[in-house]
């Protein structure tokens, strides 16, 4: 089987999440995959802080163009003027955004499952795992714009009904995510966030606060 796992993050700009995906690696790489093939799907020239902690003929990443979504984002955020339209097309995408269709890039790499793990994601044709960590903008609105809670919410019911499993930390999150958007109790499973072992380099399983996966 190959699992291509979505790491489409530039290095320091999601520390929680990034974080998570590395002690995935580095636990991945402390063990044996027997038949299964594991690859993290990154953006080329901004996955660094990734690669160092993959590096076998089972465990690689699969490098994509930015793309000029990205590009042009990354390009207005050096200006005010183009921070401040950098926001406007956030606020046009929070009214007006849908889940985003198939890349193809999962179909491409002949996955058999494709991971989410964290909130951000696609539909794809592939079978997928996602894992949406929280709900907080149901919980924390005031930490949200009203579109904005609105989109997360439309994303994260489309993306949690696409899928073939959904993986949460906590029972209280499995909870959350069944009543909140009509899954099936037996599609959502409670993996804790981070193991501590020596692979992953964490000296206690409480100091996973650190490397936690926040909302993005």
């Amino acid at each position: 089987m190959k699992i291509v796992i979505n790491a489409l993050l530039e290095g320091g700009r999601a520390g929680g999440v990034q974080n998570g995906i590395v002690v995935l690696a580095r636990a991945l790489s402390s063990v044996d995959l027997g038949d299964h093939q594991v690859g993290f799907l990154t953006l080329e020239g901004h996955d660094d802080w990734l690669r160092s902690n993959v590096g076998s003929s089972d465990l690689v990443t699969h490098p994509i163009e930015r793309g000029a979504t990205r590009t042009t984002a990354n390009q207005l955020r050096r200006w005010r003027a183009g921070r401040q339209i950098e926001q406007g097309a956030i606020w046009l995408r929070d009214v007006v955004g849908r889940p985003e269709s198939g890349t193809g890039h999962f179909e491409a790499l002949g996955a058999d499952v494709a991971h989410f793990p964290y909130q951000r994601a696609e539909l794809s044709t592939v079978p997928t795992v996602y894992q949406p960590w929280d709900l907080q903008h149901r919980h924390l609105p005031h930490l949200f714009s009203k579109a904005s809670a609105r989109y997360r919410d439309r994303l994260y019911r489309a993306y949690c009904q696409a899928a073939a499993v959904v993986v949460v930390p906590t029972g209280f999150v499995r909870d959350d995510v069944i009543a909140s958007y009509g899954l099936e109790p037996n599609k959502v499973v409670v993996i804790a966030p981070y193991v501590a072992t020596a692979a992953t380099g964490m000296a206690d399983a409480r100091s996973a606060g650190s490397v936690s996966a926040g909302s993005v």
